[in-house]
């Protein structure tokens, strides 16, 4: 019996494919016949769609965020970044992080400056959580691994960062072979299961998180089904795995299974968003 998975509506899949394509729109202007109309459209407005307010100078973004800042200097309280310890009535940087984290089910949040940072500051936090609670049976030359689909962030955009900086291991688990056609399906629990014995001999190595993109980015927006999400969470909390979820599109995820975004945060014991 094949697997099933849950797709975004058609709707939403063509929004996705649309915002990823780098694409431009010559506007009130025909197609060049010749050189020199090849070099007027030069002067028309080039609108991108993936920034509908077209393009700006930096001196003229850098203007307005200045006119914004005198305009508000009386009635905002300013903050800097790393003030942990500030009341969220008197930051809105912390104010933005509590709203994030009671939206997601979580005790607290961190506004980070970039996806990849976060993805490894959550490898590293899960790395020594798993050390702490494994202490008895902590041995120095044991190498620490997490899974993640082929097709995640890390693999494809990081150069092995996780291997350099936090001296982790990936095992790596590929769907290609249940493809149908182009179409390639998500990491489901049957898939890390074969990967850790594939890659280990062992069933639960010292894995100190999986990571589940949801929905996959590089496979056209694929969903897990809610069922395989449950079970993923179920095996994860049999073998001492930290299950984190890589959501730089959860909102989208939201949408495809119809539910809350709390109820889906709750599977994991951390987001990415």
């Amino acid at each position: 019996m094949k697997p099933k998975h849950t797709h975004f509506s058609l709707a939403v899949q063509a929004s996705i494919f649309l915002g990823g394509l780098f694409c431009v729109l010559a506007l009130a202007s025909p197609l060049p016949t010749n050189q020199n109309n090849a070099k007027s459209i030069e002067a028309k407005t080039i609108i991108s769609l993936q920034d509908p307010h077209g393009r700006q100078t930096p001196a003229k973004v850098f203007q307005e965020i200045a006119d914004y800042l005198k305009e508000k200097e009386k009635s905002i309280k300013w903050d800097v970044y790393g003030d942990y310890e500030t009341n969220s009535d008197d930051s809105f940087l912390r104010r933005f992080e509590a709203e994030i984290a009671q939206d997601f089910g979580m005790g607290d949040a961190v506004f980070m400056p970039s996806g990849g940072m976060a993805q490894s500051i959550a490898l590293l936090i899960h790395r020594d959580e798993y050390k702490k609670r494994r202490m008895s049976h902590h041995n120095d030359n044991e190498k620490y691994r997490f899974v993640c689909h082929e097709t995640s962030h890390l693999m494809l955009h990081e150069q092995e960062s996780y291997r350099h900086l936090l001296n982790l291991e990936a095992v790596v688990v590929s769907t290609k072979e249940k493809a149908a056609g182009i179409s390639i399906p998500p990491m489901q629990t049957e898939d890390i299961e074969v990967a850790l014995l594939h890659a280990t001999g062992n069933c639960t190595p010292p894995v100190v998180a999986l990571i589940l993109e949801v929905p996959h980015r590089e496979l056209g927006g694929k969903l897990n089904s809610w069922e395989d999400l449950v079970k993923m969470r179920e095996f994860c909390k049999t073998h001492d795995i930290a299950f984190h979820c890589d959501g730089a599109r959860i909102f989208e995820a939201s949408t495809g299974y119809a539910s809350q975004n709390k109820t889906i945060k709750n599977l994991a014991s951390g987001v990415f968003d």
